[in-house]
């Protein structure tokens, strides 16, 4: 949290918003607050920033949400939760994966969710995955051995195959712990 004082006010509250999920994640502490508040404090209204992160998608980046959406697969009861986007949807829509960086998210929304991920195609049968957990299961020992790295409960992790092939990577894992 001391690292956020060297950066602008306009970047920091932005960071302070996504990386706790509008501060409900399980990482958001008394200390974070307090250093919102201040934050909040020299900002002013905080409205016109909270637009510009969650009110400023393109037509582009909400139809992939959309693609996104319609592509949502349960697994052990709903508890494992994976969608893919591909390369494709990425040029038909003109958008890039950062134009939907916190898509992940919006899986996680869906009843019993522990584990979600989002598979995003970067070259042929080469997959970044995006991790996440609504708390009770860690993602970063997954991230770790697969190529990647994260925190307990946001991790990225790179697979190989088809995105078939991956959905049973990550199944055949996550139905274990689960």
């Amino acid at each position: 949290t001391t690292e956020i004082y060297t950066l602008s006010l306009h970047d920091a509250l932005p960071i302070f918003m996504t990386d706790t999920g509008n501060f409900a994640f399980s990482n958001t502490t008394a200390t974070t607050l307090t250093i919102a508040s201040k934050l909040l404090q020299r900002i002013g209204n905080p409205s016109a920033l909270h637009r510009k992160i969650w009110a400023s998608f393109s037509t582009g980046s909400l139809a992939a949400f959309g693609r996104i959406l319609t592509r949502v697969q349960g697994f052990c009861e709903n508890r494992l939760i994976v969608s893919h986007i591909t390369l494709k949807d990425c040029d038909e829509l003109h958008i890039t994966y950062a134009d939907i960086e916190h898509a992940v998210n919006f899986l996680g929304n869906i009843r019993g969710a522990e584990v979600f991920v989002l598979i995003k195609e970067t070259a042929a049968a080469t997959h970044r995955v995006s991790l996440r957990s609504a708390g009770t299961f860690s993602v970063s020992d997954y991230a770790r051995a697969h190529e990647g790295g994260g925190h307990d409960f946001a991790a990225g992790a790179t697979l190989y195959g088809t995105v078939d092939e991956c959905i049973e990577q990550l199944t055949n894992f996550w139905s274990a712990q689960l």
